[in-house]
């Protein structure tokens, strides 16, 4: 799919090309209304409805997140439905999903009590596990497996390569990013021993959350711009960022929900996957987000400084560079 970077629109025009794009679909007229989007989307509410605009890497994220919902859709896990996609006049792609019930995990977060943060940590962990055991093919990978597994292999040295390149472009906190990219370099050695269907910026961020009879569950799950097939290490990479307190209960009953289902990933690929992760960032927080520019540098020097703040619950590889 051709890849194309239109400028970005003004919210009033999007919601104006938007409006008229989903119209067919808006059987009862709803409005719609700017719910959120960070940097490289706008999303909308509209009913029952949620469409979502992308604005920068576009035809990927759609392409990413079109082929997730239309492989999703037998899945059972509490995932959006896929409704429509389509491209306004000025090039910009959206798509139109289903509305999930509940709220944003991140809006509720601070007001939950500790036991409800705890089962909610618990359902995530065997949520991401039931993602990563999804049996994939073809709609997901557009690849025969076989291949998908040296594409992926590929595509990751070549984007490691490139955020280093411009995280190389910033002067601010050389030594953080020096380790990172250590980091990325060192441990490519270790390979997972298997791909799995990965969502690729799971947190609370993109879980919904709701009270029933006074107990809190997950609803759903969603924003599948950056999944693929590929290292199960990468979303424990983001939960750890997501995560202010990796040694609290709750963090733990992620993990021990995870590893109840499917064996955690070895620490080596987490490290990795931080590294890229903080590279990343480099490239594009320094100028754009500064407080998360600072934060997901903070926890490089934390495991630089002291390796034992991870996890230990994640496992050493040992001698062989073959892992999970």
């Amino acid at each position: 799919m051709e890849e194309r970077e239109p400028g970005d629109p003004s919210t009033d025009i999007l919601l104006e090309g938007l409006t008229a794009a989903v119209a067919d679909y808006n059987a009862t007229g709803n409005a719609l209304v700017h719910i959120g989007g960070y940097l490289s989307s706008a999303v909308f509410s509209c009913g029952d409805l949620i469409v979502k605009c992308f604005l920068h890497s576009a035809d990927k994220k759609l392409a990413r997140e079109y082929r997730a919902y239309d492989f999703l859709s037998g899945s059972g896990l509490p995932v959006p439905a896929l409704v429509a996609s389509g491209r306004l006049n000025a090039g910009q792609p959206w798509i139109l999903i289903t509305r999930l019930p509940g709220q944003v995990g991140i809006d509720l977060w601070k007001t939950l009590t500790t036991r409800a943060r705890i089962d909610l940590y618990q359902q995530a962990g065997t949520l991401l596990a039931k993602l990563h055991l999804l049996p994939v093919d073809e709609r997901h990978t557009e690849l025969p497996q076989s291949d998908a597994v040296a594409k992926y292999l590929e595509l990751l040295a070549v984007r490691l390569e490139r955020y280093a390149r411009e995280a190389a472009l910033i002067d601010d906190r050389a030594m953080s990013r020096a380790q990172a990219l250590a980091w990325t370099v060192d441990l490519q050695r270790y390979t997972p021993r298997q791909l799995r269907f990965t969502h690729g910026d799971f947190s609370m961020r993109n879980l919904m959350l709701r009270e029933i009879d006074g107990a809190w569950e997950i609803s759903g799950l969603f924003d599948f711009e950056h999944c693929e097939y590929g290292d199960p290490a990468a979303d424990f990479g983001r939960m750890l960022v997501a995560t202010e307190d990796w040694n609290s209960e709750e963090f733990s009953s992620f993990l021990d929900a995870y590893a109840a289902v499917l064996p955690l990933p070895a620490r080596e690929r987490v490290l990795l996957h931080l590294g890229a992760i903080a590279l990343d960032a480099a490239s594009w927080a320094y100028d754009k987000d500064q407080a998360y520019y600072k934060a997901i540098l903070d926890i490089v020097d934390r495991v630089g400084a002291d390796p034992k703040a991870l996890p230990a619950r994640f496992p050493h590889t040992g001698a062989s560079p073959d892992l999970m």
